[in-house]
């Protein structure tokens, strides 16, 4: 497959026989010296690591290249099949796509889809911008294209979610978006493959899209729209660039990591691990209210003559978020919601602005006087309906012996350091606590919640079976 890209960056090639053979570059390209448009320059002399004289191109533009192996490997080939290169960076990659916002471009990456059996997948959603969250963008690279669907036209993305293609994803961090997909348009696939999950378990340290890009291409991913709005239209193009490349580098990093999956013995893991994904995605709750949500970080240290107006401020500042839709840590933050929910019980029922701590900017006009009537209000709650100072205790689970829960801890550690596994992949502490109190082994191992390779590895060493 031949592909265009934009780079930046300093190519060296290898094995150049001559001039005539360089790798073919097309566009601006500019170097130390200066390039015409369209030229090669040379830089001789130069030496590799291992000391072997290579020549040196500086490029700005886009290139043309065959590209049959990863950006930056050691057998990188240009379009004329002459040269051997690798690459020494950084290199910032630009590829094409195409913005689907009619329904003739939906049909048509439908159709493409329909020809595949996979694709790789990601979202933008917005939670920092609004109240509401919203799924804002849909990217999606398949059969060497690139596509940016945006859900946030009438488009019906009905004949998207049917496409054989989008039955099978490769997705980074797939838990958040195919909550976002399922919650917002029902949609579940077949099968995931998560880079991020995968890498877990071959051991890698650094498993951020950007570190994977890096490690195994070269290529700098830039992290400046990582809390833009996404709801912003038309869509600025660094925007848009941003949001491709979190899909471009899925489809050759699941390839590089299934390779080493299976070379150790770990891809039935990371396949049944990715499954067990996609069923907590449609039958846990997205984002689901709780009563006791005002009971924020920090409110345990409040008094109930405090709680009564931080309960008081949480209320107010939803309904305010919602009105201007805008996430509720805009309209004021949690600790200042804790310091003016103690200075009120202090001061009460004398509440007015100026004893009160220092207030945001905006608060004036209508703002200031909901928020004052909302503590008012408060302040004439009876003591008796005031909230208790600890939130309510659920049910205590029974705790199993220390000894047994600590040497069970060890015994898994051992396991998965044979496996190279970090031990909470294996098993975490509320799986272990419930491996580790007595019950038949069907009641242990539905308790602790254990996937099938979890439980085939850890049963034998614990002496469950």
């Amino acid at each position: 497959m031949i592909v265009r890209n934009e780079v930046e960056g300093i190519v060296i090639l290898s094995q150049l026989q001559s001039r005539a053979n360089r790798a073919e570059v097309i566009a601006e390209m500019r170097g130390p010296s200066g390039l015409n448009s369209g030229e090669g320059y040379f830089f001789h002399g130069a030496k590799d690591s291992n000391q072997q004289e290579v020549n040196v191109i500086p490029i700005r533009g886009s290139i043309h290249a065959w590209r049959d192996s990863p950006l930056g490997s050691d057998n990188w080939r240009v379009i004329d099949n002459s040269a051997v290169g690798c690459y020494i960076g950084p290199m910032f990659v630009h590829p094409p796509y195409i913005l689907v916002e009619t329904q003739d471009a939906l049909r048509n990456l439908a159709k493409i889809l329909d020809g595949v059996t996979e694709c790789a997948l990601d979202t933008e959603a917005d939670s920092m911008h609004h109240y509401h969250v919203r799924l804002c963008l849909i990217q999606i690279t398949v059969a060497g294209q690139n596509f940016i669907v945006d859900p946030l036209t009438d488009l019906d993305l009905k004949p998207l979610w049917a496409a054989r293609g989008m039955k099978n994803l490769i997705i980074h961090g797939a838990d958040y978006d195919l909550r976002m997909l399922h919650n917002t348009f029902g949609f579940v696939p077949e099968t995931v493959f998560d880079t991020m999950i995968a890498a877990k378990f071959l051991g890698i340290e650094r498993i951020g899209l950007a570190h994977l890009v890096e490690g195994q291409f070269g290529v700098h991913l830039s992290k400046a729209n990582q809390k833009a709005d996404w709801t912003i239209r038309p869509l600025p193009e660094d925007m848009k660039q941003y949001a491709i490349l979190d899909t471009f580098f899925l489809a050759e990093i699941k390839e590089n990591l299934t390779k080493q999956l299976q070379e150790c013995g770990k891809l039935a893991w990371v396949e049944e691990t990715c499954n067990h994904i996609i069923h907590q995605a449609e039958t846990s709750p997205f984002m689901e209210d709780d009563e006791e949500d005002w009971r924020i970080r920090g409110s345990i240290r409040l008094h109930p003559n405090e709680l009564i107006f931080l309960k008081a401020l949480f209320y107010w500042r939803e309904q305010e978020a919602e009105r201007l839709d805008r996430p509720p840590f805009k309209v004021l933050s949690p600790d200042s919601m804790l310091d003016l929910a103690m200075e009120c019980a202090y001061v009460t029922p004398d509440i007015r602005p100026e004893v009160l701590p220092r207030l945001p900017r905006n608060f004036t006009g209508d703002r200031l006087q909901s928020f004052l009537n909302a503590l008012l209000d408060a302040a004439k709650v009876p003591e008796s309906q005031w909230p208790d100072r600890e939130k309510k205790q659920r049910t205590r689970t029974p705790s199993p012996d220390s000894n047994r829960l600590e040497e069970f801890r060890s015994i898994r550690d051992d396991v998965a350091s044979k496996c190279n596994l970090e031990p909470t992949l294996l098993a975490n502490r509320q799986a272990l606590v419930a491996l580790a109190m007595p019950g038949s082994t069907e009641e242990l191992r539905r308790n602790a919640r254990c996937l099938d390779w979890q439980w085939n590895l850890l049963a034998p060493a614990l002496g469950l079976l």
